[in-house]
């Protein structure tokens, strides 16, 4: 389908290029375009100097160009298109500026005649003014410029505009030149600095092979960049295309050492074999691929010579924007600190590794209006949280103080059962009658301020005692009517307990229950296990902190019945306590799980396998491997614990028997 007139695909047309030149594959005779001698463009051209000539009549040698018509008036609009396209008809021309026409009179008309826009303004520059500001451009900004409107683009693609494509590439850290000769310098510059796809015009397309100077999308340039085997539908080709046509040279490096594979861009072969076979047997031919050849080994020489450029580019662009981030970081901190911010706020990683501290841009006034609000919030939400931070360290401090107070208050207590039920630290801080004395920066912690607060710290501590003992004795109960404990029931079968006698049933070793501490495995009973956390743990307790079950009580029946079994007299002058069972040391073992040692192996950390363990340890063996989803009470082999030695007390551990 011919491109739609007008457009850049119909200019590109016009000016004798097409897809297959943009992308770094024309050469003499493999292109077909409208030639300056053609039959089509002779008529065109001869329009052309007419009118030129024409309007040269009545205009100055200085160029300007025309003014756009008014847009009211269409058809002189699609003239003046029509002209334009006539004029720039047959790019191998050197360019001519267009005849400056002679603007009319406004005088007398109502309104005020158009203001020109300022790409018009730039057009109006003396041609010697222009080549000196275009000289001074880089590469990229030339490219860009080119594709500003059709007369830049006229003017730069046209011979005359080589000089300043040169300039341009020295201007970009010496762009080397190319000694190939098949494209043009337009050409190289969309080689090196576009994103597009010289083959489906995808964006972003970051694949490129200098040697066979194209870039593609990585699907173009699996389809089109390919070895010589693997070129099907090739078969038929000319058979010197292959000395004619770049070729690419790759090779795996430390997969496959020693290995090069070479690749030919498939559209260049295809335009050359059939160039060949066209003047194969003709005069030309041996001119023709001799040229080729020459082409061939310089494009080689150039891929190289651009590949080290574009390294060496890269490294530079790095650095230079490794050099403007420094630059700017350093900015943004001298700004922050004239606002008021010490070096010790700025140094948060918030600030200092934060997306706006480490743009590679250079910051401005109009970019430090955008980003100081910023920083200025994320610097005084860090002020707030670091003052909070604060607070609570000074508060902390103030509690800490109050430990002999505590110390002191317990040890006033005579009862070792209500001693046992003074409540831990971390619940003592939560009283109400405590919190007056550390929470105020200014609280009082003198001797009198203590001693004033000291009767309802007391109640405080009695209060807690009643609800956590309230809330213990109820689980306990209902625990042991779950695990059928027989306890002394009234006619409805509802169970009557008189304080005292709940009291002895938690002392009971069954009634045992768990440090509240989460990495301690210590079984103690209510409320000795109080006295312990309070060296155990620190955070504060709830009613639910100790708890029992009926699984728990009757996996500790099971290990003190285990113990009973192979030793009846061990508990006959010492009932079973915490610490009787304790001083048995790792005396037992799960059968069940033991079962499986062999094929566990010495893979000890198995869930399933269990080793020798204390007696809290098998009930929490128990309770953890052998209560889900039925609770199954094991086999537990318990070993009693060897003799003492002479003169040193029973350390406990197994009987070792004699070999003999």
């Amino acid at each position: 389908m011919p491109p739609r007139k007008g457009s850049a695909q119909a200019q590109l047309a016009s000016d004798g290029t097409d897809e297959t030149r943009a992308h770094g594959l024309d050469d003499a005779g493999e292109m077909e375009g409208t030639s300056a001698d053609s039959p089509t463009a002779r008529p065109r051209r001869k329009a052309a100097q007419t009118s030129k000539a024409a309007a040269a009549a009545d205009s100055d040698d200085e160029f300007e160009p025309a003014p756009a018509p008014p847009k009211k008036k269409q058809k002189g609009k699609r003239k003046a298109n029509a002209d334009t396209e006539d004029e720039y008809a047959g790019e191998s021309e050197e360019f001519e500026p267009p005849a400056k026409t002679v603007k009319r009179s406004t005088a007398g008309k109502k309104g005020k005649s158009r203001r020109p826009k300022k790409l018009e303004l730039f057009q109006t520059m003396p041609l010697d003014v222009l080549a000196l500001i275009v000289g001074e451009l880089d590469t990229k900004t030339v490219l860009a410029m080119s594709r500003t409107c059709s007369l830049f683009r006229r003017l730069l693609h046209s011979p005359q505009g080589t000089s300043v494509w040169k300039a341009a590439r020295f201007n970009t850290s010496n762009i080397p030149d190319l000694t190939a000769g098949d494209l043009e310098e337009w050409m190289y510059a969309s080689l090196l600095f576009d994103s597009t796809c010289q083959v489906c015009h995808k964006p972003r397309a970051n694949v490129t092979d200098w040697t066979l100077r194209v870039r593609a999308c990585a699907k173009c340039m699996k389809a089109n960049s390919k070895q010589r085997l693997k070129m099907y539908g090739m078969h038929n080709a000319h058979r010197l295309v292959w000395e004619c046509v770049p070729e690419s040279k790759w090779s795996p490096g430390y997969f496959d050492e020693g290995a090069i594979y070479s690749f030919f861009w498939l559209p260049t072969v295809q335009a050359v074999s059939a160039h060949l076979k066209e003047l194969d047997g003709k005069p030309g031919f041996d001119d023709y691929v001799k040229e080729r050849k020459r082409i061939k080994q310089a494009a080689t020489v150039d891929g190289a010579a651009i590949g080290r450029w574009w390294a060496t580019w890269q490294a530079s662009k790095s650095m230079d924007a490794w050099d403007a981030k420094f630059s700017r970081q350093e900015k943004i901190n001298a700004k922050l600190i004239e606002m008021g911010y010490t070096k010790r706020e700025l140094d948060s990683s918030s600030i200092q590794n934060h997306s706006l501290m480490k743009q590679a841009r250079d910051l401005t006034d109009r970019i430090w209006k955008t980003v100081s609000p910023k920083f200025v919030e994320i610097l005084e939400k860090e002020r707030e949280d670091r003052r909070a931070r604060e607070l609570a360290a000074a508060m902390k401090k103030r509690a800490d103080a109050l430990k002999p107070f505590y110390d002191s208050l317990q040890s006033s207590i005579a009862s070792a059962e209500s001693r046992a039920l003074f409540p831990p630290f971390g619940n003592f801080l939560m009283f109400d009658s405590v919190k007056t004395l550390y929470e105020p920066e200014d609280a009082d912690q003198s001797p009198t301020a203590l001693a004033a607060a000291r009767n309802s710290i007391m109640d405080d501590a009695n209060r807690f005692a009643a609800e956590i003992k309230s809330a213990f004795y109820s689980q306990l109960v209902k625990a042991h009517n779950d695990a059928g404990t027989e306890l002394q029931r009234d006619q409805a079968g509802a169970t009557m307990l008189s304080q005292t006698a709940v009291e002895q049933l938690a002392k009971k070793v069954e009634s045992a229950v768990k440090c509240p501490s989460v990495w301690c495995t210590t079984y103690m009973t209510f409320p000795v296990v109080l006295d312990h956390y309070k060296v155990c743990g620190s955070q504060p307790l709830t009613a639910e902190s100790l708890s029992t079950s009926a699984a728990r009580i009757l996996a500790t029946k099971h290990v003190i019945a285990v113990v009973n079994a192979v030793e009846p007299d061990r508990f006959k002058d010492d009932p079973p306590s915490t610490t009787t069972l304790y001083a048995l040391g790792t005396a037992f073992k799960c059968d069940d799980c033991k079962s499986r040692e062999g094929a566990v192996g010495p893979a000890i950390w198995s869930g399933r396998y269990q080793g020798s363990a204390r007696w809290s340890g098998m009930v929490q063996h128990i309770l953890d491997k052998h209560a889900q989803p039925t609770f199954v009470l094991p086999v537990v082999e318990y070993t009693p614990p060897a003799p003492p030695s002479p003169g040193q007390d029973n350390p406990g551990g197994f009987v070792v028997e004699d070999d003999g």
